[in-house]
């Protein structure tokens, strides 16, 4: 269904705004006034694998060291969890929530990541749920409910996220941008339960990259949709290398459209090596890298450094998180199925606490 006048329309002025001020336009820092806490984030949903094995890591002085006692002592609050839709799976609720009320012990906040799909969601892969692509629409709104209900009720989040990366969309083909009607009622069907079902959560939606960001939520706010903070994935190999752009898209989320914002996703490698034999997308040449930041252990932490800093003196941005920062390379050294970011985490090559551990602080 095509989208009508209206709406390309709204999209039009919306781009309008995002596009209006050069690369090089910097932010107006603006004293915080919101009253939430600044949310110190960090993804770590492999370490329920981790800790399966007998994989230990360490501090800067090589004294061994619980991560999640290590994470909250050096600055971090939240902890983003993703849940893939079913039982059989390597993401269930089931894992997830258990991992979660683990996490919520150590005095840490909680972060649901719903992908709405038995596998990875993004903006080229959003596959519904097996069990529901040959349902009617109708059953597939009330699946939807039901789900971000039992995601909502069980894990009890501190921010529960409505989809992944939905920049096209998500459960494909039903709920696509394509068919913008049904796109609506479905996100909306879901941001309305999560706010029935989980009073106290804060509703963010997550967009890959922040050209269109702008766009996007000024889109979803013209339908509708209840949320609290747009989010925004940040990586330099595929998202842009204007620091100046990212905030000044963030400031005009929170200008014209009265939404905090969020870094959602960003990472950065400490060395262009690996660690085993599985294939590492980001960090193998000078073109993915945003200057003047090397792929070494300082070039990692001051890129996080400068996001932190910026973030924390500004009004609309909510915080930053760090994606899969402990996915280290747990299935040994020439393992193909082990680890595709050991180049980006937290901790070296032989699990030793980085500078960027105290990019918090």
């Amino acid at each position: 269904m095509k989208r009508d006048l209206h709406l390309i329309f709204s999209l039009c002025i919306a781009l309008l705004f995002a596009t209006c001020k050069p690369e090089t336009t910097k932010t107006i820092e603006i004293p915080k006034t919101t009253t939430d806490p600044y949310i110190a984030g960090i993804d770590i949903s492999a370490q329920v694998f981790i800790n399966k094995t007998n994989t230990q890591f360490f501090d800067s002085n090589n004294k061994q060291v619980n991560v999640l006692d290590f994470l909250r002592d050096n600055g971090v609050n939240t902890i983003r969890l993703r849940t893939w839709y079913g039982n059989n799976n390597d993401y269930s609720l089931q894992t997830m929530s258990q991992f979660a009320k683990e996490i919520e012990s150590k005095g840490l906040r909680t972060w649901i990541d719903i992908h709405y799909s038995e596998t990875w969601a993004d903006p080229g892969t959003q596959t519904i749920p097996s069990t529901w692509k040959n349902k009617p629409f109708n059953e597939i709104i009330d699946s939807l409910k039901s789900y971000t209900d039992l995601v909502c009720k069980t894990t009890k989040p501190y921010i529960i996220q409505i989809g992944n990366e939905i920049n096209n969309g998500f459960i494909w083909p039903t709920a696509s941008t394509y068919d913008s009607l049904k796109f609506f009622q479905s996100l909306r069907a879901c941001c309305n339960q999560a706010r029935i079902s989980s009073k106290s959560s804060k509703i963010l939606i997550h967009y890959a990259g922040y050209r269109g960001a702008l766009s996007f939520f000024w889109w979803l706010r013209d339908h509708n949709v209840d949320f609290d903070i747009a989010g925004i994935s940040y990586y330099p190999k595929w998202h842009g290398k204007s620091l100046d752009s990212l905030f000044s898209t963030m400031q005009s989320i929170n200008y014209y459209l009265n939404k905090q914002s969020i870094i959602a996703e960003t990472s950065y490698p400490f060395t262009d090596g690996w660690n085993d034999y599985t294939f590492n997308p980001i960090g193998t040449t000078a073109a993915e890298l945003l200057s003047p930041y090397t792929a070494t252990p300082t070039g990692q932490y001051l890129f996080f450094r400068e996001l932190v800093n910026r973030s924390k003196k500004l009004s609309f941005a909510s915080g930053v998180c760090y994606w899969e920062g402990t996915w280290v390379a747990y299935k040994g050294k020439i393992a193909t199925d082990g680890s595709p970011w050991e180049n980006q985490t937290w901790f070296d090559f032989n699990n030793k606490a980085l500078p960027i551990t105290i990019g918090f602080k």
